[in-house]
């Protein structure tokens, strides 16, 4: 899950001074949509899905993205259709053939 996190700050003692983790608990039915889904991939649906997508990818999967820490609103949980590709940009793919891909450009 790209969006949790954990980290920790040491002084030149190693001793941590400071640190933040942010791993919440994700809904059974997200675990389980994203199980499906990737399932689903597998198989010749999974290369047609991939084909509708541009070219230039490097690494794909599906991963759950969940809202941040400080996020004010309600949690979000979901899966999605994740690929990188060789920019330095991440976005939600307009007119993708399926509203939930996420693509990071790295």
């Amino acid at each position: 899950m790209p969006d949790s996190f954990a980290w920790a700050r040491m002084n030149t003692d190693y001793v941590v001074v400071e640190e933040q983790v942010y791993w919440p608990s994700i809904p059974q039915t997200v675990l389980d949509d994203a199980l499906a889904f990737s399932a689903a991939l597998q198989g010749p649906t999974g290369a047609l899905f991939q084909a509708k997508l541009p070219i230039h990818q490097s690494q794909t999967g599906v991963v759950i993205r969940h809202s941040p820490g400080e996020w004010e609103q309600s949690f979000y949980a979901k899966r999605v259709f994740n690929r990188n590709l060789a920019q330095d940009e991440a976005f939600w793919h307009a007119g993708s053939p399926c509203p939930d891909i996420r693509i990071h450009r790295t």
